[in-house]
This record gives C-alpha cells, sequence and structure tokens, in this order.
C-alpha cells in the first residue's frame, strides 16, 4: 500500500482561472478554471509528481507548514489529500507519454516501413520484462 500523502497547494486567482503551484515541488503546476477544476488538477498532478520521486527512488519532500506560505489577496492555501493507492488504480493504466532518441537514419527506415513506435515500444518492454497480459494484470492488482 503507498498510503496517503498530504500537502500544501497556493491557488492563484486571475481574470481567466487559478493557477495550482506545490512549494515542496517546484516542477507542479497546473490550473483550473474553477474552484472546482483547480482542485481536482491539483490532485492529479499531486499524483504524477508523487509517483514520479517514486519511480526515481527519491525520497519525497517533507510537507512544508501551510501556515507559513506566504500569499495575498488573490490567493490562498490549501491542503492537498491524495490517496495513492486510488490514484494508482485510476491513471495508473493509462498510456503516458515518453520520449525517445533515435539515429536519423534509423528514425528514417522505420517510418518507410510504416512502423508504429508505440506499438514496438511496449511489445519490447512486454518482452524484457517477461510480462503477459495475465502477469500484467496481477501487477497492477497487486500495486
Amino acid at each position: 500500500m503507498l498510503g496517503k500523502f498530504y500537502y500544501p497547494a497556493l491557488f492563484e486567482t486571475a481574470e481567466d482561472g487559478i493557477t495550482v503551484t506545490f512549494p515542496d515541488f517546484d516542477f507542479i503546476v497546473t490550473q483550473g478554471k474553477d474552484t472546482k477544476e483547480a482542485f481536482e488538477k491539483a490532485k492529479e498532478v499531486l499524483g504524477i509528481g508523487i509517483e514520479d520521486f517514486m519511480e526515481s527512488k527519491k525520497k519525497l519532500p517533507t510537507p512544508s507548514d501551510f501556515m507559513q506560505i506566504e500569499h495575498d489577496l488573490h490567493s490562498f492555501v490549501s491542503i492537498i489529500e491524495i490517496d495513492m493507492d486510488e490514484w494508482t488504480r485510476k491513471y495508473g493504466e493509462k498510456s503516458m507519454r515518453r520520449n525517445v532518441t533515435l539515429p536519423a537514419w534509423l528514425n528514417t527506415l522505420a517510418e518507410a516501413e510504416h512502423i508504429n513506435f508505440s506499438s514496438l515500444l511496449q511489445e519490447a518492454l512486454y518482452q524484457k520484462l517477461g510480462l503477459s497480459a495475465k502477469k500484467l494484470d496481477n501487477k497492477i492488482k497487486n500495486i
């Protein structure tokens, strides 16, 4: 079980919506057209940030004291709670975009053969990791 996490988020309001940042994760930012959407997206991106730390085997930052986070009249601070077990079930099976680097000549040859890079990479990863559809289903259930 991954468990629940609680991190403060800074919500900055503007005429065109609300921008959300996380003081403890300098790379996480999102926005919403209104408060409801901003909170929903904040939870989603916090999960991405935590997952990134876990995959990189980095220690998660200690949550800042939300009372110490500076803000003005057009912003507010709120604690975002995320259940990573629930988040993983919801988002863990979605496809993720990955960039790969290939020599130009290899890319040209593959495109000439109409090779689907995503399918090929998935097949190669399944083979390399020794996964079958049944093993994968069990692996996901155990997350």
